[in-house]
């Protein structure tokens, strides 16, 4: 259901009233314990996930970068540090 809500912002632009809702969504969907895994500086808009996100049409691509911005958040705050 989530990527399908993805998939509908394929033509969408960037500013698609529907993005922040998925987003958070998406975001909300990644449990804890997938957080401890990941690398720390990840994930991040820069780099790699810069490449991620340029494959992206805008919508979508919003919709990514809110997800690995909340992420971020997230990680550091399980591993004590604030943003």
């Amino acid at each position: 259901m989530l990527y399908e809500r993805l998939d509908e912002l394929a033509g969408a632009p960037a500013d698609d009233p529907r993005v922040p809702a998925l987003a958070a969504d998406l975001a909300a969907a990644v449990p804890d314990e997938v957080l401890a895994v990941i690398p720390e500086g990840e994930p991040s808009a820069a780099g790699w996930g810069r490449a991620l996100l340029d494959d992206y049409p805008p919508a979508q691509r919003e919709v990514v970068r809110r997800v690995m911005e909340t992420l971020a958040v997230r990680v550091r705050a399980t591993r004590g540090r604030t943003p």
